[in-house]
């Protein structure tokens, strides 16, 4: 915030603001864009955009991919096509023209279950804003995470991994399933604040795709996500694949 008002003057100097944060009198007449009225669901992503450019006038956003972190991508592109003096109608329907590429948060629905298959890759930043899909399209059904190490992070892999287990315990995950050294930080930082929650390590994608098999209840939301080393699409072949026989 210190930043962008003191450089207010500049007009190159925009502002994206979440939806928990407070716009406050700082910056009245300064460009901010932000969301409102916010849904994740398994269909896609809404919201509301306004703007303090122009008050009185919103635009009703959808994306028809889940994921916050779409939101604020799609405000960045919106407060670029009203600086450039675009039709913002249009570019309303460009967000409507968002479609996820391969394993990015392809969402899959079966035999009363959701999947969230985001093995594509994982970073710290891909890693919370997957966690953050799985508890909003979850609600209240169980929530199960399977979660690779991340690699290449160098001096701050252990702050990092701890990190993302403060988050999953935060997020009241049910049963977390774990693989690659590393997560034995993920397993440490969820200790700290939820020491009952339910976890399962493997040295291998393959084997929690043979173990969660066992354990699926119907109702489950379940994310899978980790780096590409860990070929995590072997435990979202496997439920896809599954003819599950819940009773």
């Amino acid at each position: 915030n210190a930043w962008a008002v003191a450089f207010k003057g500049t007009t190159t100097v925009w502002r994206i603001c979440n939806e928990f944060e407070e716009i406050g009198s700082d910056f009245e007449n300064f460009p901010v864009f932000w969301a409102e009225d916010l849904k994740v669901e398994t269909s896609g992503t809404s919201f509301i955009a306004k703007t303090t450019l122009d008050p009185e006038v919103v635009w009703p956003v959808k994306i028809k991919a889940p994921g916050k972190y779409l939101i604020r991508a799609a405000l960045f592109g919106l407060a670029s096509a009203y600086a450039l003096g675009l039709d913002m109608d249009i570019a309303v329907e460009g967000c409507l023209r968002f479609s996820n590429t391969g394993n990015r948060q392809r969402i899959v629905q079966k035999d009363d279950l959701i999947l969230i298959d985001d093995s594509y890759n994982s970073s710290p930043e891909s890693n919370t804003a997957a966690l953050d899909t799985l508890a909003m399209i979850a609600g209240s059904r169980r929530k199960i995470a399977c979660i690779s190490a991340m690699r290449e992070l160098g001096q701050y892999a252990e702050d990092l991994h701890t990190n993302i287990g403060f988050k999953i315990a935060d997020l009241g995950i049910d049963i977390l399933y774990l693989v690659g050294e590393e997560t034995k930080w993920i397993e440490a930082g969820v200790k700290q604040i939820n020491p009952g929650l339910r976890i399962k390590t493997f040295p291998d994608s393959a084997s929690i795709a043979e173990d969660i098999i066992d354990i699926i209840e119907p109702g489950d939301c379940i994310l899978v996500k980790g780096s590409r080393s860990y070929a995590m699409e072997k435990i979202s072949q496997k439920i896809e694949t599954q003819e599950f026989k819940f009773e």
